[in-house]
């Protein structure tokens, strides 16, 4: 509901930007036809401009302008309001009196539409009608007449219509049926149904009924008198009663009529006022329509080759699973998920297959053997959480807790990728285990997760589930965490089996990186360097070793840099605090990263290490850069 009221805003903006250049341009001018088919414009262009979505990538642009630079703070605080819309949506607890309140009047104002057409209907149906060539006169005594109805024109009785008089007055009412001005009428009175909130609609409704008094006395007068034409406008004898779809003669105020039949065109200056409304739909389009470019993925989408990816939707059937605040059941949000994620991937290289796709119940026994038959490379069950703690809120990623399961450090590296994908743009708890264990994590022969996307029970949460918009970027990310898990293992992160259980060398490979101790830095650029706690030494091949200020600390023999045996040295490599990509993670992280995967390491001793991370850092920092790969993290 909150950003429906955000679009109607949006609508209201647009139509008041529009009907002040008309106010300011063209109100008052002779060019009537312009004006018509302009304020007719204001109805329709108020309601698309919104909804145009222009995607603005500025990052690709190597020396933007300040045109561009202006588009883009646009576009993102576009995109920003927008998200925060959407996120805030479950805090707006008036939408079902307001959309009452919406409706009952809109509902009000279609019956008086209704009432009038058939009003119109039963004075045709009463009185006599003659023909005018195309045109139907019918004579009445009706209140409000004369005025005409499409090809229709009510005429008073007490009016000869041999007159002079008469004849002006059907003159002037041909024309409004020749223009079709009751098609006008009965548009914007759609456009009020629909938009009765928007002043400016009610104002546009009102010029508009201004502007066909003009065209029908400018077109009348052609052949004419302008001044018994004028006279006749002074004529006030007839009771004034208006049918809302219908163009009374006596309707208009009389003053402005009087001056338009008089007044003088400067056709240079009008074209000139007519010309600016294209700059200004431009400026409009440029304030409504642009947004931040968003992309499925950062990621390179070419891999080696097709992987199949297995997701499962949770529960179904019989089994209903959590219910949300507003009754509806996990098993289906879960489904929702599922489709999504179907619709959102556009990666030529990820072949999702799905365990279901409708609401049915299956057995987990049937799942993991369905996930196994298909030789799946990955495996992704979707669930939804729910707590008696109604402030719990967020994704939270589970995967398998047995230490012997082959898959399990690819199963907790795919966790990782998803869940930071996830924390760009929703509250996510991180990547964990359960106690007990979960069969189906464990029964599956691929890397698996369990995704809980998000609490039942919360209603932030729920709000999001509920949106498509929200939905869609769930769906977005998901896959998006996918792709760098892939990418991640084509980029060899698995691969380094050895250093895993090799307790005295913490990472090599080809890196550059620095150790520093007080006032004393070594830097280094060799093509395998490790850590040994042990020794506390650096080891090199091909070393290129830079020493600065006090250098007979150290002792550079072969290709082993010995490190001063002081109290300020890293005291073990065990209990050093690990940071990778500026994230605090484990020894055993670091000691899973193949060489391939660093890019830049450095080793902080006890005081650098305390200066910067405080008592965390009162071991030692080892400090780690990755070329661009998602490594699991633990929560600082």
């Amino acid at each position: 509901m909150l950003s429906t009221a955000y679009y109607f805003l949006q609508v209201i903006i647009c139509s008041g930007i529009l009907l002040l250049y008309y106010w300011l341009f063209l109100s008052n001018k002779q060019f009537h036809q312009y004006n018509r088919f302009y304020l007719l414009s204001v109805g329709l262009l108020s309601w698309f401009i919104p909804l145009i979505k222009i995607p603005v990538n500025y990052s690709s642009i190597n020396q933007p302008t300040p045109v561009i630079q202006l588009v883009n703070l646009v576009a993102s605080n576009n995109s920003e309001i927008e998200s925060v819309v959407l996120q805030e949506a479950s805090l707006f607890t008036w939408e079902m009196l307001l959309t009452s309140i919406y409706i009952v009047v809109s509902a009000i104002l279609l019956l008086s539409l209704i009432v009038a057409c058939t009003k119109i209907y039963k004075l045709l149906k009463t009185n006599s009608c003659r023909t005018l060539g195309d045109v139907y006169l019918i004579i009445t005594n009706a209140k409000g007449t004369p005025f005409s109805f499409f090809k229709y024109i009510f005429f008073h009785e007490a009016i000869d219509l041999h007159s002079a008089t008469g004849k002006q007055i059907i003159q002037h009412e041909l024309v409004h049926v020749k223009e079709k001005h009751s098609a006008d009428k009965l548009f914007m009175q759609l456009v009020i149904i629909v938009g009765w909130m928007n002043p400016f609609f009610w104002i546009c409704k009102k010029e508009l009924s201004m502007i066909h008094e003009f065209v029908a006395d400018d077109q009348s007068i052609q052949n004419g008198d302008t001044k018994a034409l004028a006279e006749m406008l002074l004529i006030s004898a007839y009771p004034q009663q208006k049918f809302l779809l219908t163009n009374p003669f006596f309707f208009s105020p009389i003053k402005r009529r009087l001056t338009m039949l008089t007044q003088k065109n400067n056709p240079k200056l009008s074209y000139l006022r007519r010309l600016i409304a294209l700059p200004l739909l431009a400026i409009l389009v440029t304030l409504f329509a642009f947004r931040k470019k968003e992309t499925t993925s950062t990621l390179n989408n070419d891999f080696n080759k097709v992987y199949t990816v297995v997701i499962d939707a949770g529960h179904g059937g019989e089994d209903k699973g959590a219910i949300a605040l507003d009754g509806k059941y996990e098993k289906d949000f879960a489904l929702l998920l599922l489709q999504t994620l179907k619709e959102v991937n556009t990666n030529k290289h990820i072949s999702l297959v799905f365990t279901r796709h409708t609401d049915v119940f299956q057995k987990v026994t049937d799942k993991a053997n369905f996930v196994n038959e298909h030789k799946a490379d990955l495996f992704i069950s979707l669930h939804l959480n729910s707590e008696s703690d109604k402030q719990k809120n967020g994704f939270e990623i589970i995967v398998p807790n047995n230490a012997e399961r082959k898959n399990l450090a690819a199963s907790k590296l795919l966790g990782a990728a998803i869940n930071q994908s996830l924390q760009k743009d929703f509250v996510s708890n991180g990547v964990t285990t359960k106690e007990k264990g979960i069969w189906i994590l464990k029964a599956t022969e691929c890397p698996a997760v369990l995704l809980e996307c998000g609490y039942l029970t919360n209603a932030k949460d729920l709000s999001l589930l509920n949106s498509k918009a929200q939905r869609i970027k769930m769906g977005q990310l998901i896959l998006e965490g996918v792709e760098q898990y892939l990418k991640n293992i084509e980029a060899g992160v698995m691969n380094n089996t050895k250093s895993i259980h090799d307790k005295k060398s913490a990472i090599s490979g080809n890196v550059e990186g620095s150790f520093t101790n007080e006032n004393d830095t070594i830097k280094f650029n060799a093509t395998d360097v490790s850590i040994n706690a042990e020794s506390n030494s650096l080891m090199f091949k091909k070393p290129q070793v830079t020493i600065q200020q006090k250098k007979e600390k150290y002792s550079l023999q072969a290709d082993t840099l010995t490190l001063p045996n002081t109290p300020n040295s890293l005291k073990s490599l065990d209990k050093a605090l690990i940071i990778i990509n500026g994230e605090k993670s484990t020894i055993n992280v670091l000691k899973s990263l193949s060489p391939n995967a660093i890019q830049k390491m450095d080793v902080l001793s006890v005081d650098t290490g305390m200066s910067l991370y405080g008592e965390n850092g009162k071991n030692g920092v080892i400090k780690v850069v990755t070329k661009n790969i998602v490594v699991p993290i633990s929560k600082a």
